[in-house]
């Protein structure tokens, strides 16, 4: 699991959301068209410089928590903070066997 989710903030950081989309599970892919759940993923007010999961906690065997810690720099007024990192806390269910993003909005 923990290598799925670095494969979608991976996906994220290099700004291929196609293949990020497509980590979600397919109830949620179902549930939210592509073009829309893009066009809130890109950052507007910062820059992703890169992600690492941190912590994976398991509360059975189908479902999972991932903590990744993102890095990135706020822009203000057309320049940087410098790099500051944010920690998401990410839900994974296996359907399938195979284990996918819960996106809620």
């Amino acid at each position: 699991m923990a290598q799925r989710a670095q494969a979608r903030w991976d996906a994220m950081i290099k700004g291929d959301f196609r293949a990020a989309y497509a980590f979600l599970s397919p109830a949620s892919r179902a549930m939210t068209h592509y073009d829309l759940w893009a066009a809130t993923r890109k950052p507007t007010a910062t820059e992703w410089k890169g992600a690492s999961v941190v912590k994976v906690e398991c509360r059975d065997a189908q479902v999972c928590k991932a903590r990744v810690n993102i890095n990135h720099q706020p822009l203000v007024g057309g320049g940087s903070l410098g790099t500051i990192s944010s920690a998401v806390d990410e839900t994974w269910l296996i359907d399938d066997g195979e284990w996918w993003l819960l996106y809620t909005r």
